[in-house]
């Protein structure tokens, strides 16, 4: 049964990412196209988790400065690497990007919980992978992320020889890899126990953060605004179908995280979290042969079918 509920929230995460690159489409990769997205986004989020919040009986606006500044960090990395992504997806298509965004967060958070966290059990959040809960496990996780490294070779080397600007492509790869990882740590600091006294619950946590999205990216909704009207240029905003897209990324988006939370209530956390990565990252690839013609040459195939296969060495 909860085995149903990770893959649904699975289908749900790729169709994320195959509907922010309808939107990418639609409207380009320019700062003018993602600042409306993110907006949007951020405002859908708040929706949901103010009625999940109402829903579930907890606390949507609970606040501290710990949680805060943590949230503002969240949001500022979050923005950075999704102005990248629209670049990578207009070059390079939305594979290459979902899988250097999930295994940065996948992979980055773990080394984070192995070299600072190791022994400390309790510091795993049904959020996160878990840190080392067994020493025993050390060399077959150090594998899946050998395993995964070649994978992301194999796949930069796969896309690189059919794209022009290929470096920069990489380097921006490269740039979301760390990125998504640093999300996932702040967030992963923040549900700490030891953090437990100076940090909201999870859900006003996450309250936040979209409430700030929202107010950050309104801002500079409004800052691009005012540019247009003096350049009398065209504003900043996409046609109404890109809005419904943007919207409705937002609300999945929202939904696939409620699933993860009600599986990572009955599944280990080192179960749940590869079987998200590894199968968002294939699925994605598929959809993107499939509905966007992304053509991927033999390494590239093989680079995200061994990134899949990587995933499980971490169970």
């Amino acid at each position: 049964m909860y085995y149903l509920t990770a893959f649904s929230s699975v289908i749900l995460l790729s169709a994320v990412f195959c509907l922010t690159k309808i939107y990418q489409n639609r409207c380009g990769s320019a700062p003018s196209a993602v600042i409306p997205f993110t907006m949007l986004g951020g405002f859908a989020s708040s929706v949901f988790f103010f009625v999940f919040s109402l829903v579930s009986g907890g606390e949507p606006f609970g606040f501290t400065l710990f949680s805060f500044a943590a949230a503002l960090l969240t949001v500022i990395c979050f923005g950075s690497y999704t102005f990248l992504g629209f670049r990578i997806m207009s070059k390079s298509g939305v594979s290459l990007y979902t899988m250097f965004l999930m295994l940065g967060g996948m992979i980055l958070p773990y080394l984070f919980g192995m070299i600072f966290l190791s022994g400390d059990e309790e510091a795993s959040s049904i959020l996160f992978p878990a840190v080392l809960p067994a020493a025993l496990k050390l060399p077959s996780r150090i594998a899946g992320i050998i395993l995964m490294t070649v994978s992301v070779v194999l796949t930069s080397g796969g896309n690189r020889r059919n794209e022009k600007g290929s470096k920069k492509t990489l380097l921006a790869c490269v740039a979301v890899f760390f990125l998504n990882g640093a999300v996932s740590i702040v967030s992963k600091i923040h549900q700490l126990p030891s953090n437990a006294d100076k940090a909201v619950d999870t859900g006003s946590f996450v309250m936040m953060t979209s409430l700030v999205k929202f107010c950050l990216f309104f801002v500079l909704f409004a800052v691009l605004l005012t540019v247009a009207k003096k350049r009398k240029s065209t504003a900043p905003i996409c046609d109404p179908r890109a809005v419904i897209v943007a919207v409705c990324a937002a609300f999945f988006d929202g939904f696939s995280y409620f699933l993860q939370l009600t599986g990572a209530s009955h599944l280990p956390a080192t179960v749940l979290y590869p079987l998200v990565t590894g199968g968002s990252i294939v699925i994605t690839a598929v959809c993107g042969r499939l509905f966007f013609k992304e053509k991927r040459s033999v390494a590239g195939t093989a680079g995200v079918v061994l990134c899949f296969v990587s995933t499980f060495f971490f169970l």
